[in-house]
């Protein structure tokens, strides 16, 4: 583990620690530390090789990150999440002060949380509703300071919260024209697939449609979705067709052509992958 450090900080600068329970790490998250520093002009760290992940808010003042070799500047509203095993180095900004709230945690739904709202390099966030995220972070302090039976699970609780503000509000268009663009597209996109799903509609059916390329499209969907696209679209077929298992005597053959599958093994390795069982097996037990 690489780890250098200046803590310039004020006296009013508070961190509070926080040890879960064996059973609680494997909650979807579980926190380590929480603090809240009016850093001063010297402050930074430069760490790598920590296995958990860190999450800073910048309450005023200003910061600055170099991540996956970029760097980001930072000002107030804005929120980074970062896993503290890759190399990183953050320090107060140009303002000489930087006033942030902090959390370094981990949990099984790290990972899918950080893959979402980063993508493949960093995603610094600008709040369109900050009062309600920080309401969240604020509440994790008096939880770990009132040490019950139920604090790691509030506190995955609140994690879970604060995270999903986030991953809510990952898009941060600088371009509002442009965004707006793509969401008609995404739009065009989904109302395609939810008009012609029976149809075997694929990909390229759907950029065909919207006259754009698949590359693009690709990545467009996934940005604006967080799903990709053959995913979104095989999860509506499949939820089609837990409707017509609950609801009709249709064979399994015939729900699958019904909603889009050419082939009804392609369907029950589908059905079974997202549900966890094969489709004969939903209708005979898990719908009674």
């Amino acid at each position: 583990m690489k780890l250098d450090y200046l803590l310039d900080i004020t006296e009013e600068s508070d961190s509070i620690a926080h040890t879960p329970s064996l059973a609680s790490q494997q909650l979807p998250f579980y926190i380590h530390n929480f603090g809240h520093y009016c850093a001063r002009s010297r402050y930074y760290t430069e760490r790598e090789g920590l296995d958990n992940y860190l999450l800073i808010y910048t309450v005023s003042g200003s910061g600055f990150i170099s991540y996956r070799d970029r760097e980001y500047a930072l000002r107030s509203g804005q929120v980074f999440f970062i896993d503290c095993n890759e190399y990183h180095f953050y320090k107060t900004g140009n303002t000489g002060n930087w006033n942030i709230k902090w959390v370094h945690f981990n949990g099984t739904s790290c990972k899918y949380y950080f893959n979402m709202i980063n993508e493949d390099s960093l995603n610094v966030i600008t709040l369109s509703n900050f009062k309600e995220f920080e309401r969240f972070l604020d509440e994790i302090p008096g939880v770990i300071h009132k040490s019950d039976i139920h604090t790691d699970v509030k506190l995955s609780m609140l994690m879970t919260n604060v995270l999903t503000e986030l991953a809510v509000n990952r898009l941060n268009p600088t371009d509002s024209k442009g965004f707006a663009q793509q969401t008609v597209l995404v739009e065009k996109a989904i109302n395609f697939m939810q008009a012609h799903y029976a149809e075997n509609t694929n990909i390229r059916d759907i950029v065909k449609h919207l006259h754009v390329s698949e590359f693009y499209f690709m990545h467009l969907f996934k940005r604006h979705t967080g799903v990709g696209a053959y995913e979104y679209l095989t999860n509506f077929k499949i939820n089609k067709s837990k409707l017509l298992l609950n609801e009709t005597d249709l064979t399994i053959y015939d729900i699958a052509y019904k909603v889009g599958f050419n082939n009804v093994n392609n369907y029950i390795r589908d059905f079974k992958k997202l549900v966890g069982t094969t489709p004969l097996k939903y209708r005979n037990y898990w719908i009674k």
